[in-house]
C-alpha cells in the first residue's frame, strides 16, 4: 500500500476522504445511559476529529452540537441544562437541541440576530444515542439492524475505547484467523501435557478464504480444518462504512454486531450490541469479555501504560497470550500495531484476503464519492435486519451456502 492510500483510508477529519464518507450515513455516538435524565449534565463527545456536547433536553430529546459557542468560544459542556436547551455560563446564549439560539440575554431586544451553534440530527435508539454528521440533503435512511426495535432483555450494548485506528479493529475482526490469540488450555489438556501452541495448531489449521462482495460491503467467510472429514466455517459480514457481524457465540442464539467509530485518527469507539430475536440475551456476556473493566471514560483497566496486564506465567501454563477477556484480547492486537501502523511495510499472505477486500470496497466508496454518487450501501431494500455472523462445523463435501444461506444481499 501507498503511503497515500493508508492516509486516505485512515484519516477521518472534517474534508478528509474518510472523513467525508463516514459523514454520509447514521453513526453511534454514546450511550444513551451517558445521559440519565432529562436536565442532567451534559457529556463532551469526540467524534471524526470533532469535539461536540450531547444534552438531553427536559422533554427527553438529545441535542448534540459543537462544544463551542458561537458566540465567544466557550466549551458548551460547562453550560445549563435547562428548560429544552443548554445554556453557556459564558454570558447565558442558550441553544435548543437543533442548535438553534433561542436567548440572547447581553444583547437588546433591537440588536439581536439569529446566531445558530453546529449541530446533527440524533436518533436514540436500542441503547445507543446515533448522529448523522453529513450534508443535510444527503441524509439517508436509518438503517434498521437486527437488533433496532427488540425489547431491552434482548438487547445489550457496551461502549469501550480502543487506542488505534479504526481500522485496525475492523481488519482485525474480519481477520477471523487471529482467533487462536484465544486459546487457552483446559484442565484435561493441561495433565495430558500437551503444549499450547500445538493445541493452537490443531484446533486452528491454516483456514481457506472466500469473499464476496455484496450490496452492503462483503462478505468473508473462513473455512478451517476440523478433523473426521469436516470443516469449521465462519461468516463475517462487513456493512459499509464501519460495521461488523461477528459468528453468533458457541451453543448460542446470541448475534454480535459491531460498530468501529472513529474518535479521531488515533483512537477508536468500539459498540459492542449483543442482540437475540427470540430469547433474553447472555446476562453475563460483559464479564465474561471484560467489558466490566473499563473506567468512567470507557477506557480499558488493562491498556496500553500497563501492558494489558500480561501475565508471562499464565503463557507458559493456561493462556495463549496471558492476557484476560476477549475484548482486552482482540484491542490488544490492535493497539501493540501502534496507534496508526504503517501499512506500507506489511508482507501480505493469503489468509489476509478479507483485509485486502475490505480496503478495496472502502476505496470503490470514496472513490464514488469523488465522482459526486451518493454514500454505496443505504438502500432500503438491502435486508439490514437479516445481516448477521455465523460459525458451524459441516461435512468437507458440503457447501456452506447450503448449510447458512445468505441473507439474500
Amino acid at each position: 500500500m501507498s503511503p497515500e492510500d493508508n492516509r486516505r483510508l485512515t484519516r477521518v477529519g472534517p474534508g478528509t476522504p474518510m472523513g467525508e464518507l463516514f459523514r454520509r450515513y447514521w453513526l453511534p455516538v454514546m450511550l444513551s445511559e451517558e445521559l440519565p435524565q432529562p436536565d442532567c449534565a451534559p457529556v463532551r463527545v469526540r467524534i471524526l476529529c470533532e469535539d461536540l456536547v450531547a444534552f438531553r433536553a427536559t422533554d427527553g430529546s438529545i441535542g448534540l452540537l459543537e462544544d463551542a459557542c458561537p458566540h465567544r468560544g466557550a466549551s458548551l459542556s460547562y453550560g445549563r441544562a435547562e428548560a429544552n436547551g443548554l445554556r453557556c455560563i459564558f454570558h447565558g446564549w442558550k441553544f435548543d437541541v437543533a442548535g438553534r439560539c433561542v436567548d440572547m440575554p447581553n444583547v437588546a431586544a433591537a440588536d439581536r440576530f439569529q446566531m445558530d451553534a453546529r449541530a446533527y440530527p440524533t436518533r436514540e435508539v436500542g441503547g445507543a444515542v446515533w448522529a448523522y454528521m453529513g450534508p443535510a440533503a444527503k441524509m439517508p435512511p436509518f438503517r434498521e439492524f437486527g437488533w433496532i426495535g427488540l425489547p431491552e432483555g434482548q438487547r445489550g450494548v457496551w461502549k469501550v475505547l480502543q487506542e488505534a485506528n479504526f481500522l485496525q479493529g475492523m481488519e482485525r475482526d474480519l481477520d477471523t484467523v487471529h482467533t487462536p490469540t484465544h486459546r487457552g488450555l483446559k484442565d484435561d489438556e493441561a495433565a495430558r501435557g500437551d503444549s499450547l501452541l500445538q493445541l493452537v495448531l490443531r484446533d486452528y489449521g491454516a483456514a481457506r478464504m472466500e469473499v464476496e462482495r455484496t450490496a452492503y460491503g462483503l462478505r468473508s467467510v473462513a473455512l478451517q480444518p476440523a478433523g473426521d472429514a469436516h470443516q469449521y466455517v465462519r461468516i463475517t459480514p462487513f456493512v459499509l462504512p464501519c460495521f461488523l457481524f461477528v459468528w453468533a457465540l458457541a451453543n448460542s442464539t446470541d448475534f454480535r454486531g459491531f460498530a468501529f467509530v472513529p474518535r479521531d485518527d488515533e483512537t477508536t469507539w468500539h459498540f459492542i450490541h449483543l442482540y437475540n430475536a427470540e430469547r433474553a440475551i447472555n446476562p453475563q456476556y460483559g464479564v465474561t469479555r471484560g467489558l466490566d473493566r473499563i473506567d468512567a471514560q470507557f477506557r480499558k483497566l488493562q491498556n496500553m501504560d500497563n501492558r494489558h496486564m500480561q501475565d508471562r506465567h499464565a503463557m507458559a501454563t493456561t493462556s495463549f497470550n496471558g492476557v484476560r477477556g476477549i475484548i482486552v484480547e482482540d484491542h490488544m492486537l490492535a493497539e501493540i500495531q501502534g496507534p496508526l501502523v504503517d501499512r506500507t511495510r506489511e508482507h501480505l499472505v493469503p489468509t489476509d484476503a478479507p483485509v485486502v477486500a475490505l480496503r478495496t470496497v472502502l476505496m470503490d466508496a470514496l472513490d464514488a464519492l469523488d465522482r459526486g454518487l451518493d454514500a454505496p450501501a443505504i438502500d432500503e431494500r438491502i435486508p439490514f435486519a437479516r445481516i448477521a455472523g455465523w460459525d458451524f462445523r459441516t461435512a468437507n463435501t458440503s457447501r456452506w451456502q447450503d448449510v447458512r444461506p445468505a441473507e439474500n444481499a
